[in-house]
């Protein structure tokens, strides 16, 4: 089954480096579309169903914690993993993500084999 992606990112570099290096998975991808805060990224969802979505922290205007706190009150949302992918180096934040619902986290700079453990850990991608 080919999933359907979102990469949510201020940085439009890094969301093209996550592109990249999810093509490195071996996974199939279906829908693959980018959000540049919170905001954008809420609105994605309210228009398409996502297998798994890849979030920062920092970003400007909406957070990564705040689209993380706001995705995951609303019902239809609380499976849809979460995987967090942030240079924030505070383990305060790493324990809040997970306490909104972050189903992962992976620190920035990340490699293929980082993001391609995490979506098998999730049962998104065959061993």
């Amino acid at each position: 089954m080919p999933l359907d992606v979102l990469v949510v990112d201020d940085s439009i570099a890094i969301r093209k480096v996550l592109l990249r290096v999810l093509a490195q998975t071996g996974a199939r991808f279906g829908v693959v579309q980018e959000a540049k805060d919170g905001e954008e990224a809420l609105e994605a969802v309210r228009n398409h169903r996502f297998h798994v979505i890849f979030t920062d922290l920092a970003m400007p205007g909406m957070t990564g914690l705040e689209f993380l706190q706001k995705l995951k009150s609303r019902p239809e949302y609380r499976r849809v993993p979460v995987i967090v992918v942030s240079s924030v180096a505070a383990q305060s934040k790493v324990v809040e993500a997970v306490r909104l619902g972050a189903s992962a986290f992976i620190r920035k700079p990340f490699n293929a084999s980082q993001i391609q453990a995490k979506l098998r850990e999730l049962g998104l991608l065959g061993a």
